[in-house]
């Protein structure tokens, strides 16, 4: 009778052991299955907050995407304070050499300075001219001074487009 209790006892521990193990790998794989279903932003980086709040946009991330002087980005901000993450959400205009500018709402409500850090979160991107077709062009080329002569034949083209 004593064999038999300790047989039944081993068997209880083998099994108790091999069910803690298998739940263990399941909380693992649960996990990892979590973290794959969280969306990555299309590009993600830690930059410096300059006065009045602007921000750039990383030049290998322009060139990556092709976004120009125009094209508006939403954009997810996260700032870090001692424990705590603020988040802000923002569609944000590319001006020259890639700056963004965080909304002053925004700054003032988490507390975003110049010379703070933020985590800046690429979520999408919005060419105009995908939107608006040659009035983005247009635009786009008022944004950037340029400007053309035109003849009077250009002038009543233009006149009848609008």
């Amino acid at each position: 009778m004593h064999k038999s209790a300790n047989m039944v006892n081993r068997i209880k521990n083998i099994i108790g052991s091999k069910t803690s193990k298998h739940i263990s790998i399941i909380r693992k794989l649960k996990e990892a299955q979590r973290m794959q279903e969280t969306p990555e932003p299309l590009a993600k980086y830690p930059t410096k907050v300059m006065v009045q709040g602007r921000i750039t946009l990383l030049t290998p991330i322009r060139e990556y995407y092709n976004i120009e002087l125009g094209d508006f980005i939403e954009v997810i901000i996260r700032k870090k304070d001692n424990e705590k993450v603020h988040r802000g959400h923002f569609l944000a205009r590319v001006y020259d050499k890639g700056y963004m500018t965080i909304p002053k709402g925004l700054r003032d409500e988490i507390g975003i300075k110049p010379g703070d850090f933020v985590e800046v979160l690429i979520v999408d991107i919005i060419k105009p001219e995908e939107l608006l077709g040659d009035k983005a062009k247009f635009l786009r080329n008022i944004l950037r001074g340029k400007y053309e002569i035109i003849t009077r034949d250009q002038e009543i083209r233009i006149l009848s487009r609008a």
